[in-house]
């Protein structure tokens, strides 16, 4: 996954800049789930440390702090991840894992 450094401007949050991660090959899909984890707290921190009142499309204030929007968690889902599955896919996985 490439990362940006967390000096980042509001057009990467708002475009997810260079953050973003594939998985070209099949499996439980828990690389996605973490990678997904990752991507919401790191636009989460960016919103909050950035006067998060300025972003009341992407945050709101809930119990226990700020929170990402569902349109914001499914825009960064979107925007930042990719995977397939395809018989092919799942040939090479078990071939170079024999």
């Amino acid at each position: 996954m490439n990362t940006r450094s967390a000096n980042c401007s509001k057009e990467d949050a708002e475009t997810g800049g260079e953050v973003a991660g594939a998985r070209p090959a099949c499996g439980s899909g828990s690389f996605l789930l973490g990678a997904y984890d990752y991507l919401l707290k790191w636009h989460l921190d960016y919103y909050t440390q950035n006067d998060p009142a300025t972003f009341e499309k992407e945050v709101f204030q809930g119990t226990g702090g700020w929170k990402l929007t569902t349109a914001e968690r499914k825009r960064i889902l979107v925007n930042n991840l990719l995977a397939w599955t395809s018989t092919a896919a799942g040939e090479v996985t078990k071939s170079l894992c024999s």
